[in-house]
Order: structure tokens, then sequence, then C-alpha cells
């Protein structure tokens, strides 16, 4: 029955999502104007003692020009953080293996105002919601692996940027953005509010 919910969830999403970008894709044509795809990623590994940790991330948006100063558009991100090794146990007072890994998944609808169209520089404001879903497991021994999902309502999300003109079809796209979200610092503590922030550069294709 569970199995059966979520795929009903993922299939309605999906829809929305079908439907969000042919509505775009409408009134891109009736402005007359560009579509924007843009992808982003980043990865890191560091090596500590006894222990690693492997960070990835990536996240694709598609936008669409109203005019010449507004676009809307749908971003999705999502990363990862693993973290593996061995810690001193209190309780036994010996080392034992620990594994962690924390995985965000974002969907977000976004309406961007254009402040300055430049030859090279294009700053801009951003406005829209976002839907956040948090997925933690961890291993602790021998123990089996727990799972938990933290799936979020609707947020505001804004944040501000820099496109900068590299040629006629691409350019450097700069980004900040901030959303309220959760945090939880002890396995038996309530989960609290906090403020999320995403710093990325990647790269603007327009057609």
């Amino acid at each position: 029955m569970l199995h059966n919910c979520r795929v009903l969830v993922n299939f309605v999403r999906c829809r929305l999502v079908v439907s969000l970008l042919f509505c775009c894709f409408v009134l891109d044509q009736q402005a007359s104007a560009g579509i924007h795809f843009t992808l982003q990623s980043s990865l890191s590994e560091n090596n500590l003692p006894l222990s690693s940790q492997n960070y990835r991330s990536g996240s694709a948006s598609i936008a669409f020009d109203l005019g010449t100063y507004f676009r809307v558009g749908f971003t999705h991100r999502q990363s990862e953080n693993l973290s593996t090794g061995y810690v001193i146990s209190e309780d036994f007072n010996q080392y034992i293996y620990r594994m962690t890994k924390n995985q965000n998944f974002s969907n977000s609808l976004d309406f961007t105002v254009i402040l300055y169209y430049g030859r090279i520089f294009v700053p801009y404001l951003q406005l829209g919601a976002v839907k956040k879903e948090y997925v933690i497991e961890s291993t602790i021994g021998t123990l089996d692996t727990e799972k938990e999902r933290y799936p979020l309502p609707p947020v505001p999300n804004a944040g501000v940027g820099l496109g900068i003109r590299l040629n006629r079809n691409f350019s450097l796209k700069l980004s900040f953005s901030v959303s309220p979200g959760i945090k939880k610092t002890h396995p038996m503590h309530e989960a609290e509010a906090v403020w999320d922030t995403f710093t990325s550069i990647g790269i603007t294709y327009n057609i």
C-alpha cells in the first residue's frame, strides 16, 4: 500500500513538472524569447585519520524568457554526503565502524527578474518556492542500516545571481539562494528550523 502511494505521488509530481514546462513553453513562444539550460555539479573527497568523507552534488534547470527582463523556470537539485570510517565507542572503549549518508533532494519553481541586461554582465534577483526532502542512512558496527526520510512542505526560496556572457550561446552563472530548512543535532532531539544557503557556479546554454 505504501509503495503504491509513493508511485502515485511520483506520477503526480511528474505530471506537474511536464505541465509546468509545457505552460512555460507556450508562454515562451508567445513572448518570442529564449530558453536557458543550466548545469552545475561538484565533487570532493577528504581522507581523515581512520575515516573518509565524500561529497557530490548536481543541479539542472530550465528557464523561459517572458519578455526581456523576466524569466520563469524549474530547478532540480540533489546532493549526497557520505562519511565512513572507525570511531571510538565510549561504551566499549574500542573502535567500531560507522557509516552515515545524508541525501538532499529539492525541486523549485523560480521567477527571475533581470536587473540589467548588459553585453557581458547580467545581474538578477530570483523568487519562488522549493520542495525539499532529506534522506539519512546510518550504520553502526554490525547493526542493520537505519533509514529516515524527512519530506518538507513547499517553502519560499529567494536568491541573487550574476550571468557573465562568454559568447552568443554560453554564459557563466554565479548564484546564491536561501530558504528555510531543518536541522537535527542529536538522534533523540526534535528537528529544529534553520536557514539553508546554496552558492554555485555553472554553465548556461541559451537558445
